[in-house]
């Protein structure tokens, strides 16, 4: 399969470029927090768990939890997941420990 580039939409197989990268890192404990507390326009995100974390990291919704059905998708130490969303405040993590360390990278177009 060959890599097309369209220049019109600045797509490469059917991925949207972005003009700008924001970053930034925390930490989270037992209770979910939004990657972002006000809105912020993005094409996806990045989001890392560090390598010296002690326990795991859940991503989700604003429900997410770190148990039970609504548990989010885990994150162990070091693993990292890409999100296509378009407002980084949508992006909630939450900790199955206190002081879990993480880190996200997002497109902005």
């Amino acid at each position: 399969m060959a890599i097309g580039y369209d220049w019109n939409s600045r797509t490469v197989q059917g991925i949207s470029l972005v003009n700008t990268l924001i970053q930034g890192a925390g930490t989270v404990g037992t209770s979910a927090i939004p990657l972002s507390s006000t809105a912020r326009d993005i094409k996806w995100v990045v989001v890392g768990a560090d390598d010296d974390n002690s326990g795991d990291i859940y991503v989700g919704s604003s429900t997410v939890a770190n148990s039970g059905s609504n548990r989010g998708l885990r994150l162990g130490p070091g693993r990292t997941v890409t999100i296509p969303v378009d407002d980084l405040s949508d992006v909630y993590l939450i900790g199955s420990a206190a002081a879990q360390t993480y880190e996200y990278l997002a497109g902005v177009a």
